[in-house]
């Protein structure tokens, strides 16, 4: 059994680091190129590269269609034939996809719930208390391939985004290498069709979605702050300035102005929501680093009745 990895995030580097671990036969590694990132600009590689590269597995940058005849030229040179997908980015052309025996892709959701590319974020921000992560058959449409196993795991009350992140990948790389062990016995792996009735979509996080409006009810603002922390963050507007909100929680209190703060205690900002109050517990203000609330009251000299706008 000859492996072609194909990811790009967090997500996918936690599973690609388990396969290495395991020993499995990893031929060639397939991510985005580097890009400019952060304040200096500089080339970075994908989390998933940089991991390839520091233990010298095989890697390919794929560029879109373009890639393709040079990519699949590659896949049978190494006689790949199984591709594990996770968290890549793109929807495989077929001609990838029937380069190999066993196309498996390791989506963190429960399908055909949250097909799309922001599955764990959505499920997050639309307050659901359960996701897990379902390894299935590739074909053309998106997330759309017949289901081998699932496995199913609450969210936690307080769990954000990148800590859910984290422990999906770690459930999926635990489901695709009890995947790979059925290939490698020579045992036929399942094939259940999804209930495209019951489909629902997670597109990508779109810029102005991660705006806070504190005329929305605080359940839905603190949810939105716990889909989308650590990246690419929440944020409203303090003094002129944008602050991203990481941790925060909603509590039962008498509202008054939205996005008024109304108490700090407890090293909580409180803060006046529709039907409630939202109690802020981390933030980062621009151009500064990440901190908790208690050290933002101090620091900035926060005072209780000022107002912290819209996003």
């Amino acid at each position: 059994m000859r492996i072609a990895f194909f990811g790009s995030s967090e997500y996918s580097k936690i599973i690609l680091k388990a396969l290495y671990d395991a020993k499995k036969e990893i031929e060639l590694v397939v991510t985005k190129p580097p890009k400019r990132k952060g304040r200096g600009r500089q080339v970075l590689p994908t989390p998933v590269g940089e991991f390839a590269d520091s233990v010298g597995l095989d890697v390919f940058g794929y560029e879109g269609e373009e890639s393709v005849r040079s990519l699949t030229m590659r896949m049978k040179r190494r006689k790949a034939n199984v591709i594990v997908l996770a968290g890549f980015g793109e929807i495989l052309p077929l001609k990838v996809i029937n380069a190999v025996e066993y196309p498996l892709n390791i989506h963190p959701s429960l399908l055909p719930l949250y097909r799309g590319a922001a599955p764990i974020q959505r499920a997050i921000m639309n307050g659901e208390e359960k996701t897990g992560v379902t390894v299935f058959w590739m074909n053309e449409k998106m997330d759309a391939g017949d289901i081998i196993i699932q496995r199913e795991t609450e969210i936690y009350p307080f769990e954000v985004y990148t800590e859910l992140e984290r422990r999906l990948a770690l459930l999926g790389a635990e489901a695709i290498l009890e995947v790979l062990e059925l290939i490698e016995a020579g045992e036929e792996l399942p094939r259940t069709p999804q209930d495209e009735e019951k489909a629902t979509f997670a597109p990508k996080i779109k810029k102005e979605e991660r705006a806070i409006d504190w005329n929305n009810p605080a359940w839905k603002i603190v949810n939105k702050i716990r889909g989308l922390a650590y990246e690419p963050g929440a944020y409203a507007t303090f003094r002129n300035e944008r602050l991203k909100i990481y941790r925060a929680v909603a509590l039962k209190g008498a509202s008054t102005t939205p996005g008024k703060i109304v108490s700090l205690r407890g090293g909580y900002i409180l803060v006046s929501a529709n039907g409630g109050l939202v109690g802020i517990k981390e933030v980062h203000p621009e151009g500064r680093r990440k901190m908790d609330a208690q050290s933002f009251i101090n620091g900035y000299r926060v005072k209780v009745g000022e107002i912290i706008r819209n996003g």
